[in-house]
């Protein structure tokens, strides 16, 4: 039977790995009959990778703050935006052409609930959550399944009426963590359309 790559492919069991290599190639430096720029650089490679991994980790946090403060501030001016056009709308002078300079008619609605699926997008943070959005378009909600490390069935996650959703359980076990998410629409209690295509994300450990 084939072995597999002796190099983890984690960032973080890979940094443990190569310490351990730094550490043993010093020790065994004279049964191997090894330069000391040989171990010089094995250290060095160490000490780089380290950087980079932090480096790494570092705009990972920043990327998951301004997308989180993105996604709030969008939901404040929406909100207000629809606030100052209702109020237009119920003005007695406001008339269908007033509605099409402001830009506030939508297009006529065309989805059909037999053929719809969800479009999902996933995002893991660095606080252990995964952060699922979705196109409500003109259904209720989704319901949403999830499957995660070695489950082999999808089970139910729930049901949520506006995006996104924050899925903030714990891993099963240390270390990282793989899931995956589906979901179908919501027409008042029905299941409707078709189920989305599968999404795949890392939660780190």
């Amino acid at each position: 039977m084939a072995k597999q790559s002796f190099i983890p492919g984690p960032d973080g069991a890979f940094l443990i790995w190569l310490l351990n290599l730094a550490n043993q190639v010093l020790a065994l430096m004279g049964v191997f009959n090894l330069t000391q720029s040989q171990v010089d650089a094995m250290a060095a490679d160490h000490l780089l990778m380290q950087g980079k991994n932090n480096t790494l980790n570092a705009k990972k946090s920043e990327y998951s703050a301004a997308s989180t403060d993105h996604r709030t501030t969008r939901t404040a001016v929406t909100k207000r935006v629809r606030a100052l056009i209702r109020q237009l709308k119920a003005h007695g002078n406001y008339t269908t052409a007033h509605g099409e300079l402001l830009g506030a008619v939508g297009p006529e609605d065309t989805t059909d609930p037999d053929t719809a699926k969800p479009v999902l997008t996933v995002e893991a943070n660095q606080n252990g959550n995964v952060v699922i959005g979705f196109v409500k378009s003109i259904f209720t909600g989704i319901r949403l399944e999830t499957k995660r490390g070695n489950e082999t069935v999808y089970i139910f996650l729930a049901i949520d009426t506006e995006s996104p959703y924050t899925d903030s359980r714990l891993n099963l076990v240390a270390g990282p963590e793989t899931r995956q998410y589906r979901a179908q629409y919501l027409l008042g209690d029905d299941l409707v359309g078709e189920v989305s295509d599968i999404l795949t994300v890392t939660v780190p450990g």
